[in-house]
């Protein structure tokens, strides 16, 4: 089993059945799932006892869990058969994810028993009833949910990698396999289950993300969770809280959204008014699901934020589900002010943030970034917790570029932070996609955090991924080297060029005006490397016709009153625009007011850096900034404006 490769007992298994990607046919599928009522010639099992669980818990090691269960096999119950998967998880967890204890054949041969058993379990699951079938198939998902979220730090050799493959596959295959063939069986018991087996059922499924797609009548198609939309329509009205949660979350984490469901869970959550039975993880499951299934409801939403706002504390809300909540409101696009607030200032307030999880830090920032819910104590605690880390190996590409373009978007400067995830990045660029690399540069040129070690770093992984690059992609990461200034021959070169031609067509206005500013860039590199002529004429037109407008007669009026006569034409060769442009002893100055866009945290902004070096360099005119804020304090106080 130290081979990734699937196991000898469940390849044969595989051959001889009917339920394969091939050959599982849907046929009648209404009439199976809602028959006429009939006797079944299947035996009907007794429900799943808390106290099997509870005695296959007794054994201390997953090792004595499957000789007991395997010594006992063609003895067991469907009850007790379920009891045994309901259990493994929790061994799981206990056992380690790289444990190495036993030798290679001793696990061979555990692997073995465990093979006999879960071949004989798909063999007999379709003679279950519904509760031990919903029972056995959400302990499955938990085993490939727990087994692949460790998949990128397992050992070769270790209990959790060989289990892995057995469960799971190289490419997911066995999983597939074990859960099609459960479908399958299915498909003759649901139709008698109950709202809480159908939840558990349907819950197991969006565990393992894996939506079944059935081969209908000619070229006609359907996946699993379509067929099983009618059933949970059907027992909506008597779910409970963390059922109705656990089905919606389910549809939404497999992309299988389903209106009927969504829109009918919604109506009768407001209906009966069921809000005060919600867990806190209730709570961020279902708003968690409508903002991934694209699922509008607003007034279910706003009742939710009326709900928790109205809440004497979020105590009870683990950092999941906190950060499940602001992720989904600002992913809705629901704006709702007090329950951002009442989570910034819970958050605040907790001792430490130990307990949050890189996913839980990057989605809480990335959330108040994009709903505009600025909170700077909040954006300052989180970036004081990450900078004590000792390490940021635990964040993923994704999480530590969506958390520095938070703070740049937040206009939340904090540089201990951006060193902190610049040291990260150079140390492992391992996993990291275009999309990736274009938001992190473009977090750091725009905040001016130009860590130039990181630039020169990222340089050879940009040049590797331009080809997946995308129209965005590519000018952002054109204009973050412009702003950096760091030269990246191995980048910029006539493949990128080609590159920008291809996706002529693509770029938006900002995007040919980010290019423009990099034309100019290598003009002040003084390199070969140009757009052609007919793009970069393009992109220079749109730079101008994007250009902001000056804001220059009050500084003219004050420039006049004390004998300095200022050009009136301020619009650069370039197509930079200038509040006011004078000549002092020969020598050009552009004077510019600075408002809040124009830096963060005290810090110039990438664009103002750009334009000042590049309005020196290639236009020869030098730069006198006037902060707008204090230009205003003076009011009418001319002398000291002059």
């Amino acid at each position: 089993m130290g081979e990734r490769r699937t196991i000898s007992c469940l390849d044969s298994v595989r051959a001889a059945s009917n339920i394969s990607r091939d050959n599982h046919e849907r046929k009648n599928i209404n009439s199976t799932l809602y028959p006429p009522s009939s006797s079944q010639s299947r035996r009907n099992s007794p429900p799943l006892r808390r106290n099997n669980v509870s005695k296959m818990l007794d054994y201390k090691t997953l090792e004595e869990a499957i000789s007991s269960t395997h010594n006992r096999l063609r003895f067991l119950s469907p009850h007790q058969l379920a009891a045994f998967w309901t259990a493994v998880p929790d061994f799981l967890h206990k056992l380690g994810s790289n444990n190495k204890h036993h030798t290679g054949e001793h696990k061979k041969k555990q692997i073995q028993k465990l093979d006999e058993i879960l071949i004989y379990t798909l063999k007999e699951i379709q003679r279950f009833s519904h509760r031990p079938l919903s029972q056995i198939t959400l302990g499955f998902a938990k085993i490939v949910k727990h087994l692949g979220g460790h998949r990128r730090t397992l050992v070769e050799g270790s209990s959790h990698r060989q289990l892995h493959d057995y469960f799971i596959g190289e490419k997911s295959e066995n999983k597939e396999f074990i859960f099609r063939k459960i479908a399958g069986a299915s498909l003759h018991v649901l139709k008698e289950s109950n709202a809480q087996s159908l939840s558990n059922f349907v819950y197991a499924y969006g565990l393992a993300e894996y939506d079944i797609e059935f081969e209908g009548d000619g070229e006609e198609r359907e996946y699993f969770f379509d067929m099983l939309a009618g059933k949970v329509i059907f027992h909506l009205e008597t779910c409970d809280a963390r059922q109705l949660s656990n089905i919606l979350w389910a549809y939404a984490n497999v992309n299988a959204s389903n209106p009927g469901i969504f829109n009918k869970a919604a109506d009768m959550v407001i209906a009966k008014d069921l809000f005060k039975t919600f867990t806190s993880q209730d709570i961020s499951y279902i708003v968690w699901a409508y903002a991934t299934a694209q699922e509008q409801h607003h007034q279910l939403f706003r009742e939710m934020s009326h709900h928790v706002v109205r809440l004497g504390d979020l105590n009870s809300f683990l950092p999941e589900a906190l950060s499940n909540i602001v992720w989904a409101y600002a992913t809705a696009d629901e704006c709702h002010p007090k329950l951002f607030k009442k989570v910034a200032d819970h958050i605040i307030a907790l001792p430490n943030l130990r307990s949050f999880k890189p996913r839980h830090l990057s989605d809480i920032v990335w959330a108040y970034s994009s709903a505009g819910e600025n909170h700077s104590r909040l954006f300052r605690r989180v970036a004081g917790h990450i900078a004590t880390l000792d390490t940021l190996d635990e964040f993923i590409p994704q999480q530590l570029s969506n958390m520095v373009l938070a703070y740049t978007t937040a206009n939340e400067a904090h540089a201990l932070l951006f060193e902190k995830v610049a040291d990260a990045v150079i140390k492992n660029q391992d996993g990291f996609t275009s999309q990736n690399v274009a938001d992190l540069l473009q977090a750091y040129a725009i905040a001016g955090q130009i860590d130039q070690n990181l630039f020169t770093s990222l340089a050879s992984t940009a040049a590797a991924l331009v080809g997946e690059c995308t129209s965005q992609n590519l000018a952002n990461i054109a204009w973050a080297y412009a702003v950096s200034n760091v030269e990246a021959p191995s980048l910029f070169n006539d493949d990128f060029i080609q590159k920008c031609l291809e996706k002529e067509n693509d770029f938006s206005i900002e995007h040919k005006s980010q290019l423009h500013q990099w034309n100019l860039w290598q003009e002040e590199l003084q390199s070969n490397i140009r757009l052609p002529p007919s793009l970069g004429e393009t992109c220079y037109q749109t730079f101008l016709s994007n250009a902001p407008t000056p804001m220059q007669d009050d500084i003219i009026s004050e420039l006049m009153a004390i004998g300095i006569q200022p050009k009136g034409e301020t619009l650069t060769k370039n197509g930079y625009f200038l509040d006011a442009l004078v000549e002092v002893d020969g020598n050009k100055i552009g004077i510019e007011i600075n408002d809040s866009s124009h830096s963060a945290g005290g810090k110039a902004t990438g664009s103002t850096i750009l334009k000042h070096r590049q309005v020196a360099n290639l236009e020869e005119i030098s730069f006198v900034s006037v902060p707008y804020r204090e230009w205003n304090k003076l009011g009418k106080d001319r002398s000291r404006k002059q």
